[in-house]
């Protein structure tokens, strides 16, 4: 038996006849790369979810009518590290609409951060677009875009 998470390692059952460890293929055909950090989800909502929802995977709404009282965008990420930033843009359909950079303050193993804006009229109809980038000393390390229609 040889176990893949440790190819040259010998086990307690030894194969017959014995076999070369070091050269015995490995279970990956490429190592698999080591993400410090990024986003797991993200979505719209009509007000700040709550994040067991947003761990639950129900809190982005499909549709929002255009009497929705807010529009608000909101992401769910992993491995923050304190001074990493989450940019959060949310586009109309006619341009933009609202942007925010959010700073973290603390290493954070999961977290949300979510951010809007109340609506004082009703949101135009179309489609909507978001857009999450997280910065970790100033470089880009991921990005995720969604969308959500407004009728």
């Amino acid at each position: 038996m040889i176990d893949p998470f440790a190819p040259t390692k010998p086990s307690a059952t030894t194969c017959t006849p014995p076999i070369d460890l070091a050269a015995a293929p490995t279970l990956w055909a490429a190592p698999l790369a080591y993400e410090p950090g990024g986003l797991i989800s993200l979505g719209f909502a009509s007000a700040v979810p709550a994040y067991d929802a947003i761990k639950a995977g129900t809190a982005a709404a499909a549709v929002l009518p255009t009497a929705s009282p807010a529009l608000v965008l909101w992401a769910h990420a992993y491995g923050s590290r304190p001074g990493d930033a989450l940019a959060l843009t949310i586009d109309a359909p006619d341009g933009p609409w609202f942007a925010i950079d959010v700073v973290l303050d603390k290493a954070q193993a999961q977290y949300f951060r979510a951010a809007g804006r109340k609506s004082r009229a009703p949101l135009p109809p179309g489609t909507w677009r978001g857009t999450v980038i997280l910065l970790r000393d100033g470089q880009e390390i991921d990005r995720r875009e969604t969308q959500i229609t407004v009728q």
